[in-house]
């Protein structure tokens, strides 16, 4: 619990309650207290006074710019961790499975290639991620190319949170691993016979 005092003369009586109650800020909706029973809160007030909760998604007051509030000696401010969501990595690749998203870091497709032990087949080049957008019923598919993933910078998409990446089977790889099959089974057999 964080207590951040606000120095004598910034105080804005229209910025928090006049009743000497404190406030908790917290980011997302979270409820908390800081008092004990019996005891008396910062403001001289009981314990068993009600405080002031305020929510804040800091994301949407950082894009508007304007939610300016002052903090009052005695208020709480808690920020709860935001785990974000794994991606999935499926398809024609050595480990499927599903990867945490680095913090403080980005990760695209090669990346995430490379988490799961690149690709099975190494003639796979067509990747598709399926990205949910809030609000969206249906999700967004984007279509890469690993070679161009590797040749354009560009074509190295940023993952997000949530993210499928789908390494897909095309013609060309259906030939090539019914080629491998039988050439197996033919040297197989052939050793066999001897």
């Amino acid at each position: 619990v964080n207590q951040t005092p606000v120095p004598p003369g910034n105080e804005n009586p229209s910025d928090g309650p006049s009743d000497g109650n404190p406030r908790i800020v917290s980011v997302p909706a979270q409820l908390a207290s800081y008092e004990k029973s019996g005891e008396q809160n910062p403001h001289g007030q009981p314990s068993d006074a009600q405080p002031e909760i305020i929510d804040v998604n800091l994301a949407e007051a950082a894009e508007q710019g304007h939610d300016s509030r002052l903090l009052h000696d005695g208020d709480v401010v808690m920020v709860t961790r935001r785990v974000p969501k794994p991606i999935h990595v499926i398809g024609l690749v050595n480990k499927p499975d599903k990867y945490e998203m680095p913090v403080n870091q980005e990760l695209r497709v090669l990346d995430a290639l490379a988490m799961a032990g690149d690709r099975s087949m190494q003639a796979a080049d067509k990747v598709l991620i399926i990205r949910q957008i809030e609000g969206r019923k249906e999700p967004i598919k984007i279509d890469v190319s690993v070679k161009e993933a590797k040749e354009n910078g560009a074509a190295n998409v940023r993952l997000a949170p949530g993210d499928i990446v789908s390494v897909e089977e095309t013609p060309a790889t259906v030939v090539l691993g019914t080629l491998q099959r039988v050439v197996r089974i033919a040297v197989g057999g052939s050793v066999g016979l001897f």
